[in-house]
């Protein structure tokens, strides 16, 4: 049920592009939810459960604009069941750590580095992003910074009913909102979709302030080499 001659063989093709590798082992029983969200972190992808197991990497382009014609109403008047709501958000981190095992060393004597959404570190978090499996400090800056972008840059929450014409968007895809009646021009993030009984489709969504952060993939980072 593994897609493995589809999605995961293009998803290597991109992970040897990047010159990614795991190397690692599981020493000690873990949660399997656990363990594939580590993965997945680590290779900045996504799996989707179809027919198939499929392996996605993110990717911050957009799948589709949606504009009022996208979104279905429930009267005749207003913007249908388009909702905007800001997060009033109490953490202002700016920063993570990311922790990794050099080549050749004990895989549980990891090192610490600080990773910025951006260019500057004001705000630290105290999370740390586990990366055991990845020893390349590029990799690893790169994999720190993706993470912290989506969860530091975080500000709204968008949802809508959507055409069932819409049902090739999947969570993980970024798509475009453009409408007047919805705030202008902006992407979101798809978090969940659901298909109800009439076949319409329920949209959540995360938007992102990208007023001062842009929103990167994975080659518009290039970081220095730690030492």
């Amino acid at each position: 049920k593994i897609d493995v001659a589809g999605t995961f063989a293009a998803a290597h093709t991109t992970f040897d592009g990047w010159g990614l590798t795991f190397n690692g082992a599981f020493w000690k029983k873990q949660d399997r939810q656990k363990v594939l969200a580590s993965l997945l972190n680590q290779c900045h992808s996504c799996l989707r459960i179809g027919e198939k197991i499929e392996l996605h990497v993110l990717v911050e382009t957009s799948r589709a604009t949606i504009t009022s014609d996208d979104v279905l109403r429930t009267s005749e008047q207003g913007p249908g069941t388009f909702s905007y709501r800001d997060i009033v958000n109490t953490d202002l981190s700016d920063s993570g750590y990311v922790s990794y095992q050099e080549s050749g060393e004990s895989q549980d004597e990891l090192i610490k580095v600080l990773v910025s959404v951006g260019t500057a570190s004001t705000v630290i978090s105290n999370e740390v992003l586990e990366c055991p499996f990845v020893q390349d400090s590029l990799n690893v800056q790169r994999i720190g910074r993706l993470h912290y972008q989506r969860k530091f840059l975080k500000d709204a929450d968008v949802s809508f009913l959507g055409k069932s014409t819409r049902i090739a968007l999947q969570p993980d895809d970024f798509i475009t909102i453009n409408d007047s009646n919805y705030g202008g021009e902006y992407n979101v993030l798809i978090d969940s979709v659901k298909i109800t009984e009439d076949l319409s489709i329920q949209f959540q969504c995360s938007k992102f302030n990208t007023e001062t952060v842009s929103l990167d993939d994975w080659g518009d980072i290039t970081p220095d080499v730690i030492v």
